[in-house]
């Protein structure tokens, strides 16, 4: 059974997050789920804006329902971001009660939630911690 991590961030950090992206597939039967790292972002013909940006909202939707995991790459308290589509994935992962890593900052309260949210400080601690749940929580185990 392929377990999918869904990998989330400032849309800002997209190339840094991507180039990690790899590390979260080293283990036999895992995948990342999270295609927005790697796709095109623009319009199709006679497509507006509202109707690109729908269909972005769609696919990271479907993206995010394939997921076993949340891994959330936060900026530090106080750094300026344009956008939050990282807070609302955030938020429906953990609605759908799938555990959430955020690697770094803490961009606000709910990175503190007491279940389901773990902090780490790095990518090395963020994969340790996706193998552990995957052994532990889902039973099967890794290859590490």
């Amino acid at each position: 059974m392929t377990y999918n991590v869904f990998l989330s961030g400032p849309y800002g950090r997209r190339a840094e997050i991507a180039a990690v992206a790899d590390r979260f597939r080293e283990p036999p039967n895992f995948e990342v789920c999270s295609t927005w790292l790697t796709s095109k972002e623009q319009r199709l013909d006679d497509e507006s804006e509202a109707d690109m940006r729908q269909r972005l909202a769609c696919r990271d939707l479907h993206d995010m329902e394939q997921a076993d995991c949340l891994v959330l790459f936060a900026n530090d308290w106080g750094v300026a971001c344009v956008g939050g589509g990282r807070n609302f994935e955030m938020g429906f992962a953990y609605a759908r009660g799938l555990p959430i890593i955020v690697v770094g900052g803490d961009e606000h309260i709910y990175h503190y939630l007491p279940a389901g949210v773990d902090k780490v400080r790095n990518i090395d601690e963020a994969v340790a911690r996706v193998h552990y749940w995957r052994t532990n929580i889902y039973g099967a185990e890794c290859v590490v």
